[in-house]
């Protein structure tokens, strides 16, 4: 595929670190305000931890963990509804566009090594917005982050309340959030903001958190050592958060309270809600793909995937449109929300290839000295090395006693109650659907799933692949597809970081995407497994599997999904040893067609230009005649008039092999847009003059 700013081992462990919920006091949260910034806003560019610490295995052994990154999430910012998570990913996509747009690098030869930040944007962000299921637990809080203000009446009293209020969240049977343990870990940050607080004051209350938690489980951070007045007194201070803050203004996507289907909910959830073939062989699954490589779902109705579009913008009929028509922002007097309040939700990355926005001048962290910006780092490390990573060697540690203790007794009680009580097939559901394997929290095929999620945050991935190996049997003898589906997956990329350690399981991850599509229908899963299958296939330069693994999805209603997707099969082509010039051409038409009917015009012309430079001068006319057509469309959609000119004009310059009406169709098409052109410029001139008139006035 198209080149990537991050290596596939770099991306993978970004896209798995460890989650930590932060509750927030009002008046922490005004400390930070000032910055322009929320608290998880400020610490976010400083999550990443780039020194070396040591954690023992259940074995004793010592493993070194390096270059870790933590994630923090408001526990107030709600996983948005599955309609805007459409949008955001639509928006993402849409304001991430190439820097160079030079017509040389259309060519094959700068294309394989060119960048998709695009891809990439939409990629990291659904892998943020994932719905967290219960058949898995790397994407469960690990801890809690309770922040207050120094300047607090009694901080010592709010954080015993805040932390209540987070056990009563916690124990909650459908809470919002899902965490990993009952015993979660919980850090105590006292904020103190030195420019107005008393730094006595704040001692003795951080004095006080550390009798009372521990020096390991509480941090006083002081911060605004800069008395901001209104101009920035120091200007030439890096804005590391710039690149964390989605650029948001007038033409951000909002959305109507009506938009919402409170009755609606999505099937693709947590296992007590998954359906799961009882008669489903995984092996069998995988060896009766056909249709093209595409895999689709087993008897019944295709579930619509969590990408789909429920209003996706038509395509204007340039003909039936007037030069001097106007685009005035919808007035909508219903109560509708701004989508910018659920970027909280997830972070971003800055992307080298493409342009995103960004403001002009550093509007962020104004009052943050470079002391400042070092005390963060040392409360993350604090956080992260001397919190965090040990809580999780003590809790790796009991897992392991629990399952050695309990293994052997649960697996002779299972087999017996599934020989005298599991063999039949419920009655009532001829349609092979079964309700999926419901497994208590204390369970031991669990407790192995947890340790190897614990093990793989902490980069132990020979010991993970060990713990998901065992689980995923497991699974696949109680016959628990969703849960087998994830060990797979889980097991498969272990394998990939462990690098030389282990040979790579392809199959795993073929059979781990199968299995969630036919046995458990949990399309969002499918897809995050092939996107990390590709990426592993793509860097030990195996790409024409990573092509098919991306051509399989395409048979997904998102037509966004879809053209990403068919892109990315198109430039795994080209790297393909030989290059598949023409299959990349091919896919590029296919993606193009799909980013216009998913309203992605510039991408879609983008597609479609490439495509063109492949079909050129190759006498192929039908084939060429059709993408002028679209790219002349495209162009005039686009308000690119001088484009859709040249692009109508080729349809007209040779003797056609088209239906004499399919050339009058051309014709018609072509004159429109050169009268549009005149009516453009000559209200251009139109426009000069009045200024030049006022400006003598």
């Amino acid at each position: 595929m198209a080149q990537c700013t991050q290596s596939a081992f770099e991306f993978i462990q970004s896209a798995f670190c460890p989650m930590v919920a932060v509750m927030c006091s009002e008046d922490a949260e005004k400390v930070c305000q000032q910055n322009n910034l929320s608290f998880v806003e400020m610490m976010r560019p400083f999550c990443h931890l780039t020194s070396e610490a040591h954690i023992r295995d259940p074995s004793g052994i010592i493993h070194s963990v390096k270059n870790w990154r933590i994630r923090l999430v408001e526990m107030s910012a709600t996983h948005p509804p599955q309609h805007v998570v459409n949008k955001l990913l639509s928006e993402v996509v849409s304001r991430t566009q190439p820097l160079n747009t030079d017509p040389s690098t259309l060519n094959p030869e700068a294309q394989a090594r060119a960048s998709a930040p695009w891809f990439e944007a939409f990629r990291d962000c659904f892998f943020q917005l994932v719905k967290p299921s219960d058949h898995e637990f790397i994407r469960h809080f690990l801890a809690c982050l309770i922040v207050v203000s120094s300047h607090h009446p009694d901080p010592m009293n709010a954080f015993a309340t805040m932390s209540s209020q987070q056990m009563e969240q916690q124990s909650e049977q459908h809470g919002q959030f899902k965490w990993f343990s009952n015993s979660v870990f919980k850090y105590h940050l006292l904020l103190h903001d030195v420019s107005v607080g008393e730094e006595s004051k704040a001692e003795a209350v951080y004095q006080s958190m550390k009798s009372v938690y521990g020096t390991h489980a509480c941090h006083m951070l002081q911060i605004n050592s800069v008395n901001h007045t209104g101009a920035n007194p120091l200007p030439n201070l890096p804005d590391p958060w710039s690149q964390f803050i989605i650029p948001t203004g007038e033409d951000t996507l909002d959305w109507d309270d009506d938009e919402v289907d409170a009755d609606a909910q999505s099937v693709e959830d947590d296992p007590e809600n998954c359906a799961v073939d009882e008669n489903f062989d995984p092996e069998a699954a995988v060896n009766e793909e056909t249709d093209g490589g595409r895999v689709r779902s087993s008897s019944g109705p295709i579930l619509i995937g969590p990408l789909t579009f429920d209003d996706p913008e038509p395509e204007d009929d340039i003909v039936n449109e007037k030069p001097t028509k106007q685009f005035p922002a919808k007035q909508n007097e219903k109560h509708h929300h701004h989508l910018a309040s659920h970027y909280r939700y997830f972070s971003s990355r800055q992307f080298s290839g493409g342009t995103r926005g960004a403001t002009a001048q550093r509007n962020h962290g104004l009052c943050l000295s470079l002391s400042d910006h070092d005390r963060i780092k040392i409360f993350v490390h604090e956080l992260g090395y001397r919190g965090l990573l040990q809580y999780i060697e003590k809790l790796m540690r009991y897992l392991n006693d629990q399952i050695v203790s309990r293994k052997g007794l649960h697996r002779s009680i299972f087999s017996a109650t599934k020989k005298w009580f599991g063999g039949g097939k419920p009655a009532g559901l001829a349609s092979g659907l079964v309700p999926g394997i419901i497994y208590t929290n204390d369970s031991p095929e669990l407790y192995q799933r947890k340790l190897g999620d614990l093990a793989f945050l902490v980069q132990n991935y020979e010991f993970a692949y060990n713990s998901y190996h065992t689980a995923k049997r497991d699974f696949n003898n109680e016959h628990a597809w969703f849960y087998f589906a994830g060990a797979l997956e889980m097991a498969a990329v272990s394998a990939f970081m462990a690098s030389n350690q282990r040979p790579y399981p392809t199959h795993y991850l073929e059979t781990s995407i199968t299995t969630y599509l036919n046995a458990c229908r949990q399309h969002q899963f499918a897809i995050r497994a092939t996107l990390l299958s590709s990426e592993t296939l793509k860097s030990r330069n195996i790409y024409l599997d990573a092509a098919m693994q991306f051509m399989r999805m395409t048979a997904e209603d998102s037509d966004l999904l879809c053209a990403l997707f068919l892109e990315q099969a198109g430039h795994c082509f080209l790297h393909s040893n030989p290059p598949m010039i023409r299959k990349y051409a091919f896919n590029m038409i296919l993606a193009g067609h799909r980013y216009s009917k998913s309203a992605q015009r510039k991408h879609s012309l983008r597609c479609y230009r490439q495509a063109l430079h492949i079909y050129n001068e190759k006498s192929w006319h039908l084939a060429e005649d059709h993408i002028n057509f679209t790219l002349g469309r495209q162009s005039c959609n686009l308000r690119l008039l001088e484009d859709a000119q040249t692009f109508f004009r080729q349809l007209l310059e040779y003797e056609s092999l088209q239906a004499p009406e399919q050339q009058a169709s051309y014709l018609r098409e072509f004159l429109f847009v050169l009268r549009y052109s005149i009516c453009v410029i000559a209200i251009n001139k139109v426009i000069d003059l009045h200024s030049l008139i006022s400006s003598l006035a």
